[in-house]
């Protein structure tokens, strides 16, 4: 695994674009930090701002009947601006490495991508401040590790609906009707229905054990799908 990782960055060092893939990474470091301050910033705001729409409710609760909007806007950013680019890893298929361990290096990148942490960091201070002092840390991490794991959710749904784009794939019209079909659901919901309210205080205080259970399910199963997905990638590229 150190050496597939030494022969990734080498490949970049070597590249006859690395100056230009250097400043450009440089600079979207630099928006992405001046970014992620400003919602940190904004996100000790947050509470206040909960307070002044719903001044008899708790703010968790008025977060529960507008949370699902941050999915829909997510989805909405993750669609028009985030590249699906990936690594060109057919090089590295003759290197004397498991193909599995690419396909790792690969998940881990993906883990690992600024775009999967702008509501943990948006979010983190509005649930320290009101869901620990109420429930305790441990509510409030599994809250901070619920939203990166359906953040991830989403940028994966996102990243297949591209790869099967890119196939010209008949699965491409069946998960673009999914997508729009929740994102229908979502503005439904918000909009039309909102007594339907999801007690979030109550279901990450009193479940626990059940909602972690279910999101380290999830995020097993994403792992699984991405390793399958992945060799169907490289066999496509070989075929191309």
């Amino acid at each position: 695994m150190l050496e597939l990782i030494r022969n990734y960055f080498l490949s970049i060092r070597r590249s006859p674009l690395f100056e230009d893939i250097l400043i450009a990474n440089i600079f979207t470091f630099f928006v992405f930090c001046f970014s992620y301050v400003s919602l940190f910033i904004f996100g000790f705001l947050l509470d206040k701002m909960f307070r002044a729409i719903e001044p008899g409710m708790d703010p968790i609760d008025t977060f529960s009947y507008f949370f699902l909007f941050l999915f829909v806007v997510d989805i909405i950013l993750k669609f028009l601006f985030k590249s699906q680019k990936q690594v060109d890893v057919l090089p590295y298929l003759t290197l004397p490495i498991s193909r599995k361990k690419i396909y790792i290096l690969l998940f881990f990148k993906e883990l690992l991508s600024g775009w999967n942490f702008i509501w943990v960091v948006f979010l983190t201070p509005f649930f320290i401040k009101t869901v620990y002092p109420s429930n305790g840390l441990t509510s409030a991490l599994l809250l901070i590790f619920s939203v990166y794991i359906a953040s991830l959710i989403i940028s994966s749904v996102i990243r297949y609906i591209n790869i099967l784009f890119a196939w010209k794939s008949v699965y491409y019209t069946f998960l673009s009707v999914f997508l729009v079909v929740c994102v229908g659901y979502i503005a439904y919901y918000v909009a039309v229905a909102p007594q339907l309210l999801i007690d979030i205080n109550e279901i990450f205080s009193q479940y626990k054990i059940a909602v972690f259970t279910g999101f380290l399910f999830l995020f097993l199963c994403l792992f699984v799908v991405f390793l399958k997905s992945c060799r169907y990638e490289i066999y496509f590229a070989i075929k191309q």
